[in-house]
């Protein structure tokens, strides 16, 4: 997932981008999907801890993926 959010960012294997237009769509819907789970889950730890993680990352894939 680094390598293709790098990669569509500019910072890493140009010549992936291509591929990376389409796959950042891809993390872009795992990560809604991962912060939804953290978000509804009955550990009190998993939502303090992950679902601010993966929410951050969900709002700076979203970024890449739009520019």
């Amino acid at each position: 997932m680094g390598i293709i959010v790098l990669s569509k960012a500019g910072l890493l294997w140009p010549q992936w981008s291509v591929f990376a237009e389409t796959a950042i769509w891809f993390i872009v819907a795992y990560l809604v999907l991962g912060t939804i789970l953290n978000l509804i889950t009955r550990s009190v730890w998993e939502r303090r801890i992950w679902a601010p993680v993966t929410l951050l990352m969900l709002i700076t894939s979203i970024i890449i993926a739009i520019l």
